[in-house]
């Protein structure tokens, strides 16, 4: 279960993790995907309709893993968090694009060297704004929404337990800065998050070092 990584947005089918574990596992394991784009994770369907851990209730079935995967910005928001935060795209979508007078090119009153400083320091804004998102949705500026998705996913993993079952979280890297080993950004949030949920009894594998130095 997970966002759009575990449907398979925008890749082949064969492709798709569902199928590589499919492949993996071989013909004696089922593997069902039930992957939704945009879904963030949420127990309370009062708070969010499309919260991904009712998506998760809603479609475990009798299987014995439950593989969540999962993402950076997938933990919920407290209030007070989404209050403090600009609206910040995807690290792979250049905002800048959907400017008009970007689209246009620079003014030919404009000198070239002036607007190639300007798209440099925009650029480099964008990128710090979206680091410090980021890492914040699982440390002090955002730590009810962190908590209280800990509690959720804990009470998930007890309640399949209690039934011979296994949650197990596989978290997911953002696919940039992964050129080589110490280049990614956010290895620290993924440590925070690893210890979070072992913490709390949660299953836990960080798929990061399989993607490092993979073009």
């Amino acid at each position: 279960v997970g966002d759009s990584f575990v449907e398979g947005q925008g890749v082949a089918f064969e492709d798709t993790v569902a199928a590589r574990l499919a492949t993996a596992l071989g013909e004696a394991t089922d593997v069902l995907a039930c992957g939704r784009r945009g879904y963030d994770f949420t127990m309370d369907a009062a708070a969010n309709e499309r919260g991904l851990g009712q998506w998760m209730r809603a479609h475990v079935l009798d299987a014995d893993v439950v593989l969540y995967a999962m993402t950076l910005n997938d933990p919920a928001r407290s209030a007070a968090f989404q209050a403090q935060q600009q609206y910040v795209d995807d690290w792979i979508v250049d905002r800048r694009r959907m400017v008009s007078h970007d689209a246009l090119g620079p003014s030919p009153w404009t000198p070239r060297l002036f607007a190639l400083i300007e798209d440099r320091v925009e650029s480099l804004r964008i990128g710090g704004a979206t680091m410090r998102w980021y890492a914040e949705m699982v440390e002090a500026p955002n730590a009810e929404g962190w908590r209280a998705t800990l509690d959720q996913l804990a009470t998930f993993s007890e309640e399949l337990a209690r039934e011979g079952r296994t949650l197990l979280v596989a978290l997911w890297p953002l696919l940039v800065q992964l050129e080589r080993e110490g280049s990614y950004p956010f290895a620290p949030t993924h440590a925070r998050i690893a210890h979070d949920l072992e913490a709390r009894g949660v299953a836990f594998v960080d798929t990061l070092p399989a993607f490092v130095g993979v073009e």
